[in-house]
Formats: structure tokens, C-alpha cells, sequence
């Protein structure tokens, strides 16, 4: 990433970004709106270009992702409580 006066930019391509979070609870795992919100909001901040159908899915017993189409690439989001 490159920091800016804004803050940090993403380059357009070439850009791997993988993070295990831990101490989230799982009521934020859990918050659909909430996850996806932050997701798309930061890839729009991130000035990424989003082509919809953006897809979600929400697991049983637990879990939720999201993924996104980018016209210039993709990302996802993937929450697992269990580990």
C-alpha cells in the first residue's frame, strides 16, 4: 500500500491482502449488515470499482461471507467463529 495524504491506497492490481482478526466478537460475526457494510464501504473508499450482484451467503451454524466482482479484480470477506 501507499500512503497519501488521504491515507493508504491499495495499488490497482498486484495487491494480496490476507488478515486473520481475532478477539472479534461473535455478535459483530454474526452482524450480516454490519460486515458487509464495512466491506463495500472500504472498497469504495479504496476507490475499487464494485460490479454488482455482490454475493453473500450466510452458513449454518455459523459463518457469513462476501464476495465482490471488482472491475479490477475481486475480494472477499469470510468469517469462521470456530477457530
Amino acid at each position: 500500500m501507499k500512503k497519501t495524504k488521504e491515507g493508504y491506497k491499495s495499488p490497482d492490481v498486484g495487491n494480496r491482502l490476507f488478515s486473520m482478526l481475532y478477539g472479534v466478537s461473535k455478535k459483530t460475526l454474526d452482524n450480516r449488515r454490519l460486515l458487509r457494510n464495512a466491506f463495500l464501504g472500504s472498497l469504495k473508499q479504496d476507490k475499487f470499482t464494485v460490479i454488482d450482484p455482490v454475493v453473500s451467503k450466510k452458513f449454518k451454524p455459523q459463518g457469513y461471507t462476501v464476495v465482490a466482482g471488482l472491475s479490477e479484480s475481486h475480494a472477499a470477506i469470510h468469517t469462521y467463529h470456530e477457530h
